[in-house]
């Protein structure tokens, strides 16, 4: 994470690397591409990685700067992810002479990729419309302060509200993997982290930078996920319930059955051993009555 990222023109490359000079000798840690290369995919894909990273959107105006694309297509994406914007004036631009110089120059495939469907001056003069909302900071021939003067005023705005920012950046770097990854589950925040990010989203109203839409369907997200889970959980737990009474029920049925059983069998078995003493009974009786019969016909 970057305390700030510079956008500018190569034609004011004296001048930014001045100003890049007085913040690092402060002790900021500065963004800028220094590299005067053609914009390819990968590249553009490292300008957004590091616009996503910082906690502030410097913008260099000048006449170059904004009649150039991809000085352009930086503050849209800065725009795009409520990045804190802070325009400082190098020297006098005005719109209709950048938007009749944008509109002649040829754009690569790959910048043509990136602006998708739509057009290059409308995007300028949107940019435009937005940087014009803030306060410039002047660091041009007119300026009432010094150099040195207007450096401090820029951290000043840098320095608002540090933690609130500090933590717009934190999110927007992990919504932004989460975006890049195809929304996947594994990537959302948990626990607590949830709770703590809804009450930063709750705070956040009126504040610079406002949370990105981005920033908005991460939370959501992150939300919705842990709901299911207490519900898939909740659902589980019922589940087992359930399935734990009614096994308790089927043992005390089997139970209650074995009982029967065991009685059933004890009652058989008493009747089989007193049907077995009338037996031995008769037996006896007969044996009895046989041996009187015989005693009678020896008598006589």
């Amino acid at each position: 994470m970057t305390d700030l990222m510079i956008s500018y023109s190569r034609r004011d490359g004296e001048f930014v690397r001045k100003l890049h000079a007085a913040l690092t000798e402060l002790g900021r840690d500065v963004w800028v591409d220094w590299e005067d290369i053609p914009m390819s995919v990968a590249w553009w894909d490292a300008i957004t990685d590091a616009i996503e990273g910082t906690r502030a959107f410097v913008f260099v105006i000048s006449p170059h700067s904004i009649s150039s694309p991809i000085c352009n297509l930086e503050i849209d994406r800065a725009r795009q992810l409520g990045k804190r914007l802070i325009p400082i004036l190098y020297h006098e631009a005005k719109l209709d002479v950048a938007l009749d110089d944008v509109k002649r120059r040829t754009l690569s495939d790959d910048m043509k990729a990136v602006l998708q469907d739509r057009a290059i001056d409308d995007l300028v003069r949107s940019n435009w419309n937005a940087i014009a909302r803030h306060n410039w900071i002047s660091f041009g021939a007119g300026s009432p302060n010094t150099f040195d003067e207007n450096v401090k005023l820029l951290l000043d705005a840098i320095d608002t509200d540090p933690e609130y920012v500090k933590e717009h950046t934190r999110l927007l770097v992990r919504a932004s993997d989460w975006e890049q990854r195809g929304r996947t589950g594994n990537l959302l925040l948990l626990g607590s982290e949830i709770a703590d990010a809804e009450d930063w989203l709750a705070h956040a109203h009126g504040k610079d930078p406002s949370p990105s839409a981005l920033h908005v369907d991460f939370v959501a997200a992150s939300r919705a996920a842990h709901n299911a889970r207490q519900r898939r959980r909740v659902t589980l737990l019922t589940s087992g319930f359930v399935v734990s009474i009614l096994l308790t029920i089927v043992a005390l049925f089997s139970a209650y059955f074995a009982f029967i059983q065991r009685n059933a069998a004890v009652s058989s078995a008493a009747t089989a051993t007193v049907a077995q003493g009338e037996a031995l009974l008769q037996a006896n009786l007969a044996a009895t009555n046989e041996s009187n019969a015989i005693q009678n016909a020896a008598t006589a």
